[in-house]
């Protein structure tokens, strides 16, 4: 039982390390697509290059 605990905590790591390595991004392609609480104040939303980012 132990070693599952060890198995599935060792997949949420490398699911992480993807998702940082892959650059996941929300697509868009104005800056209405992109979702509102994205960034934290004082940055805002931007849809630049197909993607939202904050800036």
């Amino acid at each position: 039982m132990a070693q599952n605990k060890y198995l599935f905590c060792a997949f949420i790591i490398f699911l992480s390390l993807f998702f940082v390595l892959t650059k996941s991004s929300i697509p868009c392609k104005t800056r209405t697509q992109c979702p509102e609480k994205m960034c934290r104040l004082p940055k805002f939303v931007w849809c630049i290059d197909g993607s939202c980012v904050c800036a």
